[in-house]
């Protein structure tokens, strides 16, 4: 929130809580009954657009939030090199759910019998439409604090095309194309529209309005797609009354169109986010070329300084006001070329990961963050993704590159997350194990090169040996002179299964595999008493040859189910086996399989 909220802050329709999005019903009611109750001939097809036409907003600020959370983690462009806080996730992540399809309320309205039938197939078909939005919506659910929603800002613009088409007859009707219309917008733009926003910015950094409202905004110095929108409702209604001239003043000399109306907003979308993506992508030989285009289009870097020196840089998308009123920033052209130049960061340790699920890709930082915040759940509502999950998918057959995923830094160390595009499913194909071994290889060699200090498998990538890497120690046998460390993360697996241990226990049983984990796991069982019994006798034989010899006493080869704790592989067994004791508690030592979501409490990890 702005630090001393002024009247209309809040939006009008927060109250209705989920329930919000019923302010769209009538809008959706009244372009439905205004084309089926009319002639074939006299049938307008604007308000019918309205509702695909939001759909697309959703889904173009999407997409520029998911490229600029990729760019500003691969790219060397970034503009500022800093992390998001957690505050600034709150503030503009508050995109509440729908509870439920909206229920659109019967008109008392004269409809003959065919009339009615095609209204009612029309009303299936924006119902789909509608459920589209709600799952677009809904993957972005966050119930936090001190937000401004996203949605509302395009339920803010559905209310007003809706009104528009309500009250204006000549708003309905619009042809697809005209020329004379778009120059005609163009005008609008770059003359009033630019112009009176140039001096409004300026008056919403007078103490007086930026207290109330506009410092809601400048909140956030780190600033992505999504802060651009990030408003009180009063300063979007001081936006829609701007950008409203070159919309709504073709519309009454005739000039207007569907291209230009819904192309404008699409317009002023993307140049807002990419005002706000962080990362530079204005190449320098466009303005080399063109010299004259540095006064009439902004970049990424141009605004960025806004965000960080607060009173320069005020234009909308044109900086020549800023070159007219003395307020460009000095720095700009010098932020803009070293933005442009970027700087290669070696991290100073790397986590090798991997996607699990098909639907894991939405958890990644380029996906929801929403979903990311929590436990790794399938949601019924996923299903409508389905073609960009099965896409992703497909892709990661051909796709070979080990990418990177997420930056931190912690005091003065820097870490990266990377990730291979494989799924979990692909790596208990055969044909595709040395596939991925090779691009873990390669990620290894890449570090290296790059001088990375450390690098730790993570979940399948460091599988164990019957079926991978055992690992990580084929890449050191192959590599012998690596100056890089290969951790697996077996001594938090080990340290995990001691912990899950309950105290007191005397002996143990073991139903698993003797891999790297499970010998740590059995070797620091024999070094605090515990007896440890071993179920099948090859497995004994195994564990019996690597444990040191004043710790052989400890291992027995027993077959009988009297112990109460049993260490079993996967943390599965048959019924008949459970059956076998029923009262016992079962500790997986898998080490893929001991975590089950992103996180870990610290007292999960304490001995």
């Amino acid at each position: 929130m702005a630090s001393k909220p002024g009247p209309l802050t809040d939006w009008p329709w927060k109250k209705l809580g989920n329930f919000k999005y019923a302010v769209l019903a009538p809008g959706i009611a009244y372009s439905l009954y205004s084309y089926f109750s009319k002639e074939e001939g006299q049938r307008d097809t604007t308000g019918l657009l309205i509702l695909p036409y939001l759909l697309w907003r959703v889904i173009h600020h999407q997409a520029w939030i998911s490229l600029a959370r990729l760019k500003t983690v691969q790219s060397k462009h970034r503009i500022l090199d800093k992390s998001i806080e957690f505050e600034q996730i709150d503030r503009e992540r508050n995109c509440r759910t729908f509870s439920g399809l909206v229920t659109v309320w019967e008109e008392n309205v004269s409809l003959n019998h065919l009339a009615a039938v095609y209204a009612l197939r029309a009303m299936l078909m924006v119902t789909l439409v509608y459920m589209m939005i709600f799952i677009i919506l809904r993957v972005n659910e966050v119930t936090l604090r001190n937000g401004i929603d996203r949605d509302d800002l395009i339920l803010l613009n559905g209310v007003l095309f809706y009104g528009a088409i309500f009250l204006f007859p000549r708003a309905t009707k619009l042809p697809l194309w005209r020329t004379d219309g778009i120059i005609f917008t163009t005008l609008l733009h770059v003359g009033p529209t630019e112009f009176l926003y140039y001096w409004l910015h300026r008056a919403l950094h007078h103490h007086f309005l930026y207290s109330r409202y506009h410092s809601h905004h400048h909140s956030s110095i780190v600033t992505e797609p999504v802060t651009a929108v990030v408003h009180p409702f009063a300063e979007h209604i001081m936006y829609f009354v701007l950008f409203g001239i070159p919309m709504v003043i073709p519309v009454f000399t005739g000039t207007a169109s569907i291209a230009s109306e819904l192309g404008y907003i699409t317009f002023v979308d993307f140049m807002n986010s990419m005002g706000h993506c962080n990362f530079e992508l204005i190449p320098k030989w466009l303005f080399d070329v063109f010299p004259s285009l540095k006064y009439i289009m902004y970049t990424p870097s141009f605004h960025s300084l806004h965000h960080t020196q607060f009173r320069t840089n005020l234009s909308l998308f044109m900086p020549f006001y800023d070159y007219l009123y003395g307020t460009m920033d000095v720095s700009t052209d010098k932020v803009y070329e070293t933005s442009l130049k970027g700087k290669t960061e070696t991290p100073d340790a790397v986590y090798l990961m991997h996607p699990t699920t098909l639907e894991s890709i939405y958890h990644l930082r380029p996906g929801f963050p929403s979903l990311a915040s929590g436990p790794y759940a399938s949601k019924w509502f996923m299903w409508m993704l389905w073609p960009v999950t099965y896409g992703c998918m497909l892709l990661s057959w051909v796709y070979d590159s080990v990418f990177t995923v997420e930056r931190h830094v912690f005091n003065d160390l820097k870490m990266q997350t990377w990730a291979i595009p494989r799924y979990s499913f692909q790596f208990f194909l055969p044909w595709q194990r040395e596939k991925i071994n090779g691009m873990i290889e390669k990620a290894i060699l890449k570090a290296e090169e790059a001088g990375v200090k450390v690098f730790s498998l993570g979940l399948l990538n460091q599988a164990s040996s019957y079926y991978l890497n055992g690992n990580g120690e084929l890449y050191i046998q192959k590599h012998p002179n690596l100056k890089i460390r290969i951790v697996d993360g077996s001594t938090l697996a080990v340290a995990v299964v001691l912990n899950s241990i309950p105290q007191g226990t005397q002996e143990v049983l073991l139903r698993g595999k003797p891999s790297k984990v499970v010998c740590a796991i059995i070797e620091a069982l024999c070094h605090k008493g515990i007896q440890v019994a071993v179920a099948h006798k090859d497995d004994y034989e195994k564990l019996k040859l690597r444990l040191p010899k004043d710790l052989s006493s400890k291992l027995v080869f027993s077959t009988s189910p009297r112990q109460k704790v049993w260490l079993v592989e996967g943390g599965v067994l048959t019924d008949e086996e459970q059956k076998q004791a029923p009262d016992a508690k079962f500790v997986s030592v898998e080490s893929e399989s001991l975590v089950s979501s992103p996180s870990m409490r610290n007292d999960e990890i304490e001995e």
